[in-house]
């Protein structure tokens, strides 16, 4: 073996393993796995049980159950039925002016119940929680608000807002399926293709420690990979 094969082996020898990649379902096909505007349409389709999917109140009841393992109870009218879901709700409710032209991520709403979710992929909740749940208050309807994020979260002391993880919902999501045929193959792919979306965040979020070691591994062999690169070079 070359001197400059055997350095090659003994700085790749020195290197952690790199991470499997899982493969690229369509969001990331389609660049635009992080964009959470998108990731909250998805969800306000599968949360909307008029909407033309098998699933129902699914996704509703399955959040439902997240919630209560977290209050410990929730009022049954919440299981009523849906109206509406909307994304990108305006602020329109709120006494000043200025605070109008704020964005809920989702809001689902029955006649007399309404569920807020602030939906975060990244890791800065610095949204404003106040004015999101004082133009909620509004309505006059019994109100549950959260915050959906990948890990949890800190809320703002005194906020009226539970924080749930993506991983939770879609633990529950899974139980609720029915194992039956009497789900469409096509639905079964659109859920799945969320899922495969959502785990992949999860698996960047598992392996970033990992990356971290390889950085600092790279950086503590700067000066053979140095040597490396200067030995290819002059041999060309």
């Amino acid at each position: 073996m070359s001197n400059l094969s055997q350095k090659i082996v003994d700085v790749a020898l020195r290197l952690p393993c790199l991470p499997t990649i899982p493969r690229k379902n369509f969001f990331d096909i389609l660049r635009v796995q992080r964009k959470e505007t998108l990731n909250s349409n998805v969800l306000a389709y599968f949360f909307n049980p008029n909407e033309d999917h098998a699933y129902g109140d699914l996704f509703k009841n399955a959040l439902l159950e997240v919630l209560k393992s977290k209050k410990g109870n929730i009022n049954d009218v919440f299981y009523n039925s849906v109206i509406s879901v909307v994304t990108e709700e305006r602020t329109s409710f709120v006494k000043e002016e200025e605070n109008r032209l704020k964005s809920i991520d989702i809001v689902l709403e029955g006649r007399d119940w309404c569920i807020l979710i602030e939906n975060k992929i990244d890791h800065l909740l610095n949204n404003p929680l106040d004015i999101y749940l004082e133009h909620a208050q509004s309505k006059k309807k019994e109100l549950l608000c959260l915050v959906l994020s990948l890990e949890l979260l800190d809320p703002k002391p005194g906020s009226e807002f539970i924080n749930i993880t993506h991983q939770e919902l879609i633990n529950e999501v899974r139980k609720e399926i029915p194992f039956d045929t009497s789900i469409p193959e096509l639905d079964i792919f659109y859920l799945r293709e969320y899922f495969k979306n959502i785990e992949s965040h999860y698996f960047n979020l598992s392996n970033q420690p990992k990356m971290n070691d390889i950085v600092t591994a790279l950086a503590s062999n700067h000066k053979a990979v140095n040597e490396i690169e200067q030995k290819k070079k002059g041999s060309y």
